[in-house]
């Protein structure tokens, strides 16, 4: 139950139970990590479906990847990243430098960001 605290006859501020003070807290910072994946290079829409794979992805790079079609192969192909390298990345093994992330990043069409 929310309680209001009027001043003026106008309500100035509002009292709420913690749970909903955190529950409203996820839903902004879901909401804040939705539009920071909706702001890709080309403002690509995306899917519901892989925002939120995204979001609870353990390697962001395994999920663009996937998302663009690619094996880690032709992934190798388009960056100049080698496959093995790029298996490591996607497995956590290693994080890879930024001239590494650059290549995969502009094979993929994304940001930097977008694999961080």
């Amino acid at each position: 139950m929310i309680q209001y605290i009027e001043s003026d006859g106008k309500k100035q501020f509002a009292v709420l139970p913690i749970d909903e003070l955190e529950r409203l807290i996820t839903v902004a910072e879901n909401a804040a990590d939705l539009r920071a994946v909706h702001a890709t290079a080309d403002d690509e829409t995306l899917s519901q479906e892989f925002v939120e794979k995204l979001i609870h992805a353990d390697s962001p790079l395994t999920v663009w990847r996937e998302y663009r079609n690619m094996t880690q192969k032709a992934l190798e192909t388009a960056s100049g990243v080698p496959q093995g390298y790029i298996a490591q990345l996607e497995s956590g093994k290693k994080r890879g430098s930024v001239d590494t992330l650059k290549a995969l990043s502009k094979a993929l069409k994304i940001t930097i960001e977008d694999l961080l």
